[in-house]
């Protein structure tokens, strides 16, 4: 694992549950289970570098972020909490690549795929950077999937 990347991937995820999802980060134990998954956001960018990021939402997370993103007082349907969590993917995705590429950077990213764990995702690979964002109804996962980190490390002074 690379932990500058480790470092800004938890960055852009506390700020994207907070300021998207009106969520905040609370302390988790160091190697303490998330808890059971809900779904998975995963979304693919290409560029400079080329890879996918993926957000595994466990359980609890889907509804109160649904909720916060929607304005809903009520149950939101289990459709829309999926769209919900496709958009924080996308937004912190969106973040992310600035910081770690550069703001010149041209970068392309895809559409968000959304999953249920029953449904699956690809597996895009080991990641290069992971981590784990406790928040009040629960945690997320971030995992940072890169196929050549060559373009970053030429671009550091």
């Amino acid at each position: 694992m690379n932990p500058c990347l480790t470092t800004a991937l938890y960055e852009t995820a506390a700020l994207t549950f907070e300021q998207l999802g009106m969520m905040l980060p609370v302390p988790m134990d160091d190697g303490a289970p998330p808890g059971p998954p809900e779904a998975s956001a995963q979304v693919a960018f290409r560029g400079t570098i080329e890879g996918h990021l993926v957000i595994t939402a466990h359980e609890g997370v889907l509804a109160e972020l649904s909720a916060n993103m929607l304005g809903e007082d009520g149950p939101v349907p289990p459709e829309r909490q999926l769209d919900a969590l496709g958009e924080a993917a996308n937004v912190a995705c969106g973040n992310l690549l600035p910081r770690i590429v550069g703001r010149q950077a041209v970068m392309r990213i895809s559409a968000p795929q959304v999953a249920r764990p029953a449904e699956g995702l690809p597996k895009p690979g080991e990641p290069v950077a992971e981590t784990h964002l406790g928040l009040e109804a629960g945690a997320v996962s971030l995992a940072l999937f890169v196929a050549d980190l060559t373009p970053l490390q030429e671009a550091e002074p």
